[in-house]
């Protein structure tokens, strides 16, 4: 039996996916902004969808739910109420104050402003404008 070695198929075919073809593969698209929102989220944060809807208060949890919050809010056509939903049944006061802590944490950071316009810039390119 032949077993799996990333290192020789990317030798042969340079790709470690072996038969599949990294090129034909499209992007993931969502149709709704919710969606590609919290897709960017945890991709970028590196959090799974039911940490960003729980109410673990650590806070690499927190902080990727209120990045995702507010600009669900702030580039979404929903809500505050909604957008509090989304996030584990927050109230829409949360939604408000995650805006205003994003915002002060950008005015205060660079670092901070790139991590937030990369969750931005890849939610922007995953959403299907109709």
């Amino acid at each position: 039996m032949n077993t799996y070695d990333a290192k020789e198929t990317f030798r042969r075919t340079g790709s470690s996916l072996g038969r599949l073809d990294e090129t034909s593969m499209g992007p993931v698209m969502f149709a709704s902004w919710s969606e590609a929102v919290l897709s960017a989220v945890t991709e970028i944060f590196g959090v799974t969808k039911s940490d960003l809807q729980g109410k673990s208060r650590r806070r690499v949890f927190a902080w990727a739910r209120q990045v995702g919050a507010a600009l669900h809010y702030q580039y979404g056509n929903c809500a505050a109420a909604a957008v509090g939903d989304v996030y584990g049944s927050r109230h829409y006061s949360w939604v408000y104050y995650s805006r205003q802590t994003v915002s002060k944490a950008m005015g205060r950071s660079e670092l901070t402003t790139g991590q937030v316009q990369a969750v931005y810039n890849l939610a922007k390119s995953r959403f299907i404008e109709e």
